[in-house]
């Protein structure tokens, strides 16, 4: 996968996509694989933004019971499994449990039908999966099982658990990447550090985009016969400044707010246990006045999440407050009190920004922003999308493709490459990984490298030491002055002191 800024000035494309996240990442895949000719631009890196923020669960949607929400239950499954057939060597089985009470609607009388429910819908959970991915069928756990293996987190009397199975990301960085990668090697020209200035347009249809490498300045346009603008929660912004219509937009935003210990906390199972919050969703037809809070095992430490912040504008969507992280991890520490946390305990600080649903300003849209007709965005072909979730990239992908009010043109399928994509042995040497990622995985810097390409900082702050052996190496790479480089290493030393150190947020 290299950077050709030459290749997006020169061809004419079928689709331009804005904006390289997961789901511009898993529009550019579709989009190559049906034929397109496809060229895909972002402005920082390759999900840099809201896509590098999550508990790395890839959910089937059983919480979608509670919503008797069965079709977005189907699209969940159909998407969770989309990614065990594409990334299987990023994708493992996660074990969730949730303890049981002897009466109500967190009872076994109603989580054992649910389990055997969400048994149904999932089926063909495993069709095409590789071993790592496949997922073993839920069922109820004995009283004694439960309490143990939550005993770390709560003491809560818990009658039984309610146990299934989930997939978890083993890599937020390279579950971006990987169909970007398989992307380009059927053909799709991709850049990262290039920014969408304005929209092209002629009688009334989009003509592709203006862009601006920010490396050079130079400023270039790619040409296309329809724009998918797919750049997270800025995505209708350069509608917006083009006096397009925006009537898609949210009327409002959330910060949602994980929080990623230093230890683990002791159990290897993901549990989730009750809290009472304001975040709770008054829209679910059942368990209105409650919300879970899931404690993530992950790389041997735990994660807790989500929490949720509204912000009346995008503008206004900024990083957490010191209070608003201390509100949070007292929320946590109420529910599992044997875990003792305290901000000692906080090792990273995660947070991106998504759309709120327009039912309560508190929870996150149920559905994505999809406008795809000229009477919405203003310009013939132009697509604007804005998911609302991370895993449901690969099914709403499709839903963007249909979208596309142009032909694939035959001709840009022969150059395609059915070759698989090769990800960088973890055998490989701290040397090999950086020099494989910058020259194969399009890394244009130090924080490329350490944070999205590289395993070593998934889990918090590398140490100072090893960041300056990491920078010797992308600077004789990318011939990165000595001076230059060691603002990249002081930047990301204070990136992780500000995503890690609650005071400093």
């Amino acid at each position: 996968m290299r950077r050709d800024i030459e290749r997006l000035a020169a061809e004419a494309f079928d689709v331009a996509i804005v904006g390289g996240g997961i789901h511009g990442a898993w529009v550019a895949l579709r989009a190559q694989r049906a034929g397109f000719r496809v060229a895909l631009i972002e402005k920082y890196d390759f999900g840099a933004a809201t896509s590098a923020n999550s508990l790395k669960i890839l959910h089937g949607g059983l919480r979608y019971l509670q919503h008797l929400d069965f079709k977005r239950m189907r699209h969940s499954i159909a998407a969770r499994r989309e990614f065990g057939r594409l990334s299987p060597h990023l994708v493992r089985a996660l074990p969730c449990l949730m303890p049981l009470q002897a009466m109500g609607i967190r009872s076994p009388w109603i989580l054992g039908p649910a389990l055997l429910a969400n048994e149904v819908m999932s089926m063909d959970r495993n069709s095409g999966v590789a071993t790592p991915a496949r997922l073993p069928a839920g069922h109820l756990v004995a009283k004694d099982r439960c309490r143990s293996l939550i005993a770390p987190l709560s003491a809560v009397d818990a009658v039984a658990g309610a146990q299934w199975w989930d997939a978890i990301s083993q890599h937020a960085g390279q579950l971006v990447l990987e169909p970007l990668m398989h992307a380009t090697q059927r053909g799709a020209v991709v850049a990262n550090r290039v920014e969408a200035l304005r929209y092209l347009s002629h009688a009334g249809a989009v003509r592709g985009v203006v862009a601006r490498d920010t490396e050079t300045g130079r400023e270039f346009e790619v040409k296309a016969t329809s724009v998918i603008d797919a750049a997270g929660p800025w995505a209708g912004q350069l509608s917006v400044a083009q006096g397009l219509p925006a009537k898609f937009l949210p009327g409002s935003w959330l910060v949602g707010v994980n929080l990623m210990f230093k230890r683990s906390l002791g159990p290897d199972v993901a549990v989730a246990l009750t809290s009472t919050s304001r975040s709770a969703d008054s829209s679910a037809l059942l368990r209105r006045a409650a919300r879970e809070l899931f404690f993530v095992p992950w790389q041997g430490i735990t994660m807790v999440g989500t929490d949720y912040h509204e912000a009346p504008s995008l503008a206004a969507a900024s990083a957490p407050t010191l209070s608003l992280v201390e509100r949070f991890l007292a929320e946590a520490a109420s529910i599992a009190p044997q875990a003792r946390l305290t901000l000692d305990d906080v090792a990273l600080v995660h947070w991106g920004i998504l759309p709120a649903d327009a039912s309560s300003a508190s929870v996150p849209r149920k559905s994505p922003i999809l406008a795809a007709h000229r009477d919405e965005t203003g310009l013939e072909g132009l697509v604007v999308v804005i998911g609302e979730k991370l895993t449901s990239a690969p099914m709403l992908s499709l839903k963007v493709l249909e979208a596309v009010r142009v032909k694939a043109t035959p001709a840009s399928s022969t150059a395609a490459s059915s070759s698989p994509v090769e990800p960088a042995a973890a055998s490989q040497t701290l040397h090999g990984q950086i020099v494989h990622a910058i020259r194969n995985e399009m890394a244009r810097s130090l924080e490329d490298v350490v944070l999205r390409r590289l395993s070593i900082a998934q889990t918090g702050h590398p140490g100072i030491d090893l960041l300056r052996t990491c920078a010797d190496v992308v600077a004789g790479e990318l011939n990165i002055p000595a001076q230059d480089i060691q603002k990249q290493v002081n930047a990301l030393d204070r990136w992780f002191v500000t995503r890690g150190l609650p005071e400093a947020v």
